[in-house]
């Protein structure tokens, strides 16, 4: 059996939540290791879920957030702030 690479890791990862059917889904960076392809299908299936659950994530890559969320914080210098749109 070939070994997963990380992007794989990772769809599998969230999948194996979705069937858990969660009232709130938290991820931490769940683009990571994504190929440009994937990130839009990730993106496209978070909108989808908001119909359903609450989508909390955490990530570095503000095009991604830009695609898929509703409200944003931003963590900087230790302070957390709301934002209405991630500053690109």
């Amino acid at each position: 059996m070939e070994e997963l690479s990380d992007g794989q890791f990772r769809k599998l990862a969230i999948v194996r939540q979705l069937l858990k059917e969660p009232g709130v889904l938290l991820l931490d960076e769940p683009s990571a290791f994504l190929d440009t392809e994937n990130k839009v299908f990730l993106a496209e299936l978070f909108n989808r879920l908001k119909q359903q659950c609450i989508v909390i994530l955490s990530t570095h890559d503000l095009h991604f957030a830009s695609t898929c969320a509703d409200e944003y914080l931003e963590l900087k210098n230790n302070q957390i702030s709301f934002v209405t749109t991630p500053k690109l």
